[in-house]
């Protein structure tokens, strides 16, 4: 799945700076994009789909049941869903060592019934695991004492 470059540039523009609330429409040289802010959500329509950014919660439509998480604080959640296909993202700050982290996130998703497809470790380690619905690639990265996980979820056809 891929995020068109107008809402993936709607979504940084109202991420790096925009507080409180409002509606705004930006025109594109693909169409129009309407940006939506209610505090911390942020939601973007568009011709090629939606997409929907939560700052410490996961998005309504975000598979939690299917889909298990370590536990920690979530620093940010989007779901998008666009004619390609629908994709989650979730970034969460985990106490412990990346290592121990990564390992504790792969072990969730296999004993929900996810297979690992691949391994990458060169700084961050980052792992690929699929269940036949969902593929998820998840990455760890030391932060001084914490570690960053970022999870990117999308749907099998």
């Amino acid at each position: 799945m891929k995020l068109p470059a107008a809402l993936f540039t709607a979504a940084v523009l109202l991420a790096a700076g925009a507080c409180g609330s409002g509606d705004v429409t930006v025109p594109t040289d693909q169409g129009d994009v309407r940006v939506s802010k209610d505090g911390a959500d942020i939601e973007i329509d568009s011709e090629d789909g939606a997409v929907t950014g939560r700052t410490g919660k996961l998005p309504d439509s975000f598979p939690a049941n299917d889909v298990p998480l370590v536990e920690g604080q979530i620093v940010a959640a989007i779901a998008v869903d666009q004619t390609g296909g629908v994709g989650w993202s979730a970034s969460i700050m985990a106490d412990g060592a990346a290592d121990e982290v990564h390992a504790q996130a792969v072990g969730l998703l296999k004993t929900a019934g996810f297979s690992e497809e691949g391994v990458v470790s060169a700084g961050v380690t980052s792992s690929e695991l699929t269940n036949g619905a969902y593929r998820v690639i998840v990455a760890s990265m030391d932060q001084g004492g914490q570690t960053y996980v970022q999870y990117a979820i999308e749907e099998e056809s």
